[in-house]
């Protein structure tokens, strides 16, 4: 799955999953435990979600299962108390997307580089709701003070002056900058993005790959980081002889 971080090919949904590991691991160090955003990876929506011909409570209790399960039963981030973003990342047909619901405002905001002339209704159908939706049951349930705002938000779309029209390949690597650089503001004070579509976006997101590669591989979240350092000393001794 790693090899997947190489320039043109798609990253595999792993190779995110252990990104959004590494941000929440930072984010709860900077923080002294009190997370100000929370990041889901992409086993938490599946298509069962949007499969209407199952029944809502079903389908609850299946997301309400996998939320707990991600939250490794953490009774402080089970209630979602002390945290103001959540990203849920959406994955479909190698294209991933981001829903960020927003617990202070509240908002509900869909963050995707595709750069899509269809009505947002269109372009999305009714996923951002259909995620909005059971997670606003959620909250009721441990009685977060968003809960009931929430449900009533109509979500809308982050514009974003580096969407792309012909890049079908790095997807993934938007969605890990995007879940790097997103603290819940609009475009206009969003200024860690990148480059308007051009060579020169698709330079720096071939450094991208490399950077998030060694950040992945040497970050103390990665259980086989001594490992790895130590073959990669032993390879720069043999290559020096």
């Amino acid at each position: 799955m790693i090899e997947t971080m190489q320039a043109g090919l798609w990253v595999h949904a792993h190779v995110i999953d252990a990104w959004t590991d590494i941000l929440n691991y930072e984010e709860k160090l900077k923080s002294n435990s009190t997370l100000n955003w929370y990041l889901f990876d992409t086993s938490i929506v599946r298509q069962f979600i949007f499969d209407k011909n199952i029944p809502f409570n079903q389908r609850f209790d299946k997301f309400e299962s996998n939320i707990k399960d991600a939250m490794k039963k953490d009774k402080q981030l089970l209630t979602f108390e002390k945290v103001h973003l959540v990203f849920l990342l959406v994955h479909k047909k190698n294209h991933f997307y981001i829903i960020c619901i927003n617990l202070e405002e509240p908002t509900v905001d869909a963050i995707d580089n595709r750069n899509s002339v269809a009505k947002f209704s269109r372009a999305y159908r009714d996923a951002p709701n259909e995620l909005k939706i059971p997670f606003s049951r959620y909250l009721m349930r441990v009685n977060h003070k968003s809960a009931l705002t929430l449900e009533g938000v109509e979500p809308e779309r982050v514009n974003m002056n580096w969407c792309t029209r012909d890049n079908h390949v790095d997807y993934g690597f938007f969605c890990m900058r995007h879940l790097e650089t997103y603290i819940g503001d609009k475009t206009v004070n969003w200024t860690r993005g990148l480059p308007k579509e051009s060579k020169q976006q698709q330079s720096v997101l071939n450094d991208l790959r490399i950077k998030y590669l060694t950040k992945i591989l040497l970050s103390d979240v990665n259980t086989q980081r001594l490992k790895i350092i130590a073959q990669t000393t032993k390879f720069a001794k043999k290559t020096n002889e």
